[in-house]
């Protein structure tokens, strides 16, 4: 991947255009509605963990996740 989301919009002095962001943000929904279909939740959904490549986006870093049914407490 290219860069984080953080990097992407980090110093712009333009706005993005409002069809990539609706994009991007689609394709964000889709990853977390993957994600709950099977039963994982994320935890640790920010700017630093969604990875682009041109208009692809990845959510990363998985080391927080948890499953849906897990024990609680949650967090440590």
């Amino acid at each position: 991947m290219e860069c984080n989301l953080y990097e992407f919009i980090k110093g712009r002095k333009k706005y993005l255009d409002p069809q990539l962001i609706k994009y991007c943000l689609w394709q964000l929904l889709k990853s977390v509605d993957h994600m709950h279909r099977n039963g994982i939740f994320h935890r640790d959904i920010k700017p630093e963990n969604i990875l682009l490549r041109g208009e692809t986006l990845k959510l990363a870093d998985f080391g927080s996740c948890k499953g849906i049914y897990s024990e609680i407490p949650y967090t440590e």
